[in-house]
């Protein structure tokens, strides 16, 4: 439900134009796109296909986690 959730928002982000977006939101969403460029050091780092990824390995690392925590935690009790 979480990673449908995200993909449709990463949709819908993508199909807004920054001119529909609020002043305040469009600003964010510009310095996030430059920080990333230059941070990761590629083009892909402004899109919505690395924003999926990025989100998709996090979650993935969450949910290893949790299994993780869950066992260690089964085990001792």
């Amino acid at each position: 439900m979480t990673l449908a959730i995200l993909l449709v928002a990463i949709i819908l982000i993508n199909f807004t134009s920054s001119r529909d977006l609020p002043e305040l939101v469009r600003v964010q969403v510009e310095r996030y796109a430059v920080c990333s460029y230059w941070f990761f050091g590629w083009h892909l780092a402004s899109t919505g296909a690395f924003a999926f990824i990025f989100l998709l390995v996090g979650f993935l690392l969450g949910l290893g986690a949790g299994f993780f925590l869950r066992r260690g935690v089964a085990s001792r009790g």
